[in-house]
C-alpha cells in the first residue's frame, strides 16, 4: 500500500514540474526589438522597381506619395537562380533602415528615391520591399515586390 502512495506522488510531482516548465519557457517573437508601428494612413510607396546598375549592383528606385517621410526600412529575399520557385514563399529579411537624409539613399526631389545595394552575389535572384516611416513611426504599407537577378 505504501508503494502505490509514493508512485502516485511521483506522478503529481513530475505533472506539476512539466506545468510549471511549460509556463516558464515563455512565448513571443524572438529577435531584435523593433519600434512599435503605427498605420501611417495616406502614406504609400509606389513604383517599385530593381535592376542592376553599370558597377554590377543593384539599383532601387520607389515612389513616395503623402506624409513627412523620416526614413524607409528595406526588405530583401535572396535565392540562387537555379534554385528559384516562383510557388515557394519568400523570407524577406531586413536589409536597411536608412534616413532621408543618409547618403545612401538618393533623393531626387521629385518623390523618387534611390537605394543602391552592394551586397549581392552573381547568379542570385533578389525581390525587395520598402515601407516609408515618419518620425512619429507610423507606416506605410509594405509596396509591391521588385525583382532583379544579377548576372556577371
Amino acid at each position: 500500500m505504501k508503494k502505490k502512495i509514493n508512485r502516485h506522488k511521483l506522478v503529481v510531482v513530475l505533472c506539476a514540474m512539466c506545468v510549471c516548465i511549460f509556463f516558464a519557457v515563455g512565448c513571443g517573437k524572438k529577435g531584435a526589438p523593433l519600434r512599435p508601428v503605427t498605420d501611417g494612413g495616406d502614406i504609400a510607396v509606389t513604383d517599385v522597381t530593381a535592376r542592376m546598375n553599370d558597377d554590377g549592383y543593384v539599383l532601387l528606385s520607389w515612389m513616395v506619395t503623402g506624409g513627412n517621410i523620416d526614413r524607409f526600412r528595406i526588405v530583401r529575399h535572396g535565392v540562387l537562380k537555379d534554385e528559384f520557385c516562383p510557388a515557394c514563399p519568400r523570407r524577406f529579411s531586413m536589409l536597411a533602415e536608412i534616413s532621408v537624409g543618409s547618403d545612401r539613399i538618393i533623393d531626387r526631389k521629385d518623390g523618387c528615391y534611390q537605394f543602391v545595394d552592394r551586397a549581392v552575389k552573381t547568379n542570385f535572384l533578389y525581390a525587395y520591399r520598402v515601407v516609408a516611416l515618419t518620425s512619429s513611426n507610423a507606416a506605410s504599407t509594405l509596396s509591391e515586390t521588385a525583382e532583379v537577378t544579377v548576372i556577371e
